[in-house]
């Protein structure tokens, strides 16, 4: 329990410093998100690696995982280039509404009742 209570806060503050590392970095948005993306490949590719499960990976995944990728690629582009062009603090209040807006597009494209709990 202890555990999880410390990796939550620690995903909350990098959370929080993404806008204020967004701002304070001066490589345009673009450079800056293929420097992050190319990160964050070489450190999952090594943790496959170790873990034994790159195997595991059929092409059809990897479609799906580059398809995810170039989303997130785009999403952070606009992230940070709304950075850029505004403030950290309303990029970041708007970054923090997509788990609503996700709810009310999965509700209104699966048709499906939103559960309060």
């Amino acid at each position: 329990m202890q555990k999880a209570l410390l990796q939550i806060h620690l995903a909350v503050l990098l959370w929080g410093f993404t806008g204020v590392l967004g701002r304070a970095i001066t490589l345009d948005a673009p450079v800056l998100v293929w420097y992050r993306m190319l990160l964050t490949a070489v450190f999952m590719a090594v943790i496959l690696v170790f873990r034994k499960q790159w195997t595991r990976i059929t092409m059809q995944d990897f479609k799906a995982m580059a398809l995810v990728g170039c989303l997130m690629g785009l999403h952070w582009v606009a992230f940070y280039g709304a950075i850029k062009l505004g403030n950290a603090s309303i990029a970041l209040i708007c970054l923090s509404t997509a788990s609503i807006f996700t709810t009310l597009i999965d509700a209104g494209l699966h048709k499906k009742k939103i559960d309060r709990k």
